[in-house]
């Protein structure tokens, strides 16, 4: 069995005593930037978005790819981006401030 896949009555065996920011800051920690666990999301998710989000968070994607530095991730993440890309741009960021020091 793979050490990363929660055992099956995982969540009925112990259960979220309560939902807080915390508890899903640290749940987005602990699982958020795992690759396959984050394809899969991804891949649930987008099957009930419009075909024109689709397109949407697509073209943000290529944006987001030729982004070169800090100043540019930052201005990007001032706008108005779709939600789907928030984990590709925050790994963009970490990136860009790593090379900018």
């Amino acid at each position: 069995m793979n050490e990363r896949v929660l055992p099956k009555g995982f969540f009925k065996n112990n259960p979220i005593e309560k939902y807080s920011a915390a508890n899903l800051a640290y749940f987005t920690m602990k699982v958020g930037f795992e690759a396959e666990f984050e394809r899969v999301l991804s891949d649930e998710a987008s099957k009930g978005i419009a075909p024109e989000r689709r397109a949407h968070i697509a073209e943000e994607k290529k944006t987001i790819a030729v982004l070169s530095n800090a100043e540019q991730v930052v201005a990007f993440m001032r706008t108005n981006f779709d939600v789907m890309n928030q984990k590709l741009l925050c790994r963009k960021a970490l990136s860009a401030m790593g090379s900018a020091r």
